[in-house]
């Protein structure tokens, strides 16, 4: 019974078709061998901080927004965990603030 639905031959031949239904030929779009992929110029960019490493301060940090200040202190990440690891301590708090570094 399911050979009934199959389509045979005579539905993929588009020769019995009205030319306004006979599927169109596409043209060989050919890139130029000196086009390069390029990405767009940020749109509406702000800088909002600079944070920089600073082993004199509190949280091991200079420029550091309050509630990361705040988030440091209560998680117990000291000076000493921010001068060894001081990336890592950036990236753990721009994930906790939705933002994403790399």
């Amino acid at each position: 019974e399911w050979a009934n639905h199959v389509p045979n031959a005579t539905t993929t031949d588009t020769n019995n078709l009205p030319d306004q239904l006979k599927p169109q030929q596409v043209k060989n779009i050919k890139k130029k061998p000196d086009d390069k992929p390029s990405v767009g110029r940020p749109f509406n960019f702000q800088h909002h901080h600079h944070v920089t490493v600073d082993e004199g301060s509190e949280t091991g940090f200079a420029g550091l927004p309050p509630e990361w200040s705040a988030l440091l202190k209560s998680n117990n990440i000291s000076a000493g965990d921010v001068k060894d690891n001081p990336m890592a301590v950036l990236d753990v708090l721009e994930f906790n603030q939705g933002g994403n570094r790399g």
